[in-house]
């Protein structure tokens, strides 16, 4: 991987939101982004940004269900 590619991941900037299937690289800024994408869709409403609600609800989704770990349960032994 080029490290042009590893920034642009790293920032999310990758591919348009539309088309990212998970979160990659920094999990801060993703979560800046994603709050700015879900903005959008509020103001404009989600009949017209169809593509950007469900990148946000997917991209939350796999963050929450494949990247985010709670490392105190994990430490005591609960997952």
């Amino acid at each position: 991987m080029t490290q042009s590619l590893t920034i642009s991941r790293y920032c999310q900037a990758h591919k348009p939101i539309a088309e990212q299937e998970s979160i990659e690289g920094h999990s801060v800024r993703a979560m800046y982004l994603l709050t700015a994408v879900a903005d959008l869709v509020r103001q404009d409403g989600p009949e017209q940004q169809v593509k950007l609600n469900e990148a946000v609800h997917r991209l939350w989704n796999s963050m929450v269900q494949r990247k985010m770990q709670v490392p105190f349960l994990a430490q005591a032994g609960a997952l």
